[in-house]
């Protein structure tokens, strides 16, 4: 298998992307409509089908 620095470019690239959404994903606060999603109209919808 030939490595090129084309590959390693495209390597290196794909791994910052995935720890940055990685990251962002713990550091994430829930705001706006996620909230109604903890409460008790929340959990009746998904319980029921929406």
């Amino acid at each position: 298998m030939k490595v090129t620095k084309s590959s390693i470019f495209t390597t290196f690239t794909f791994l910052c992307v995935f720890i940055y959404f990685a990251i962002f994903r713990l550091f994430l606060i829930p705001v706006g409509d996620d909230y109604f999603w903890y409460g008790d109209k929340g959990m009746y919808l998904l319980h029921h089908a929406f």
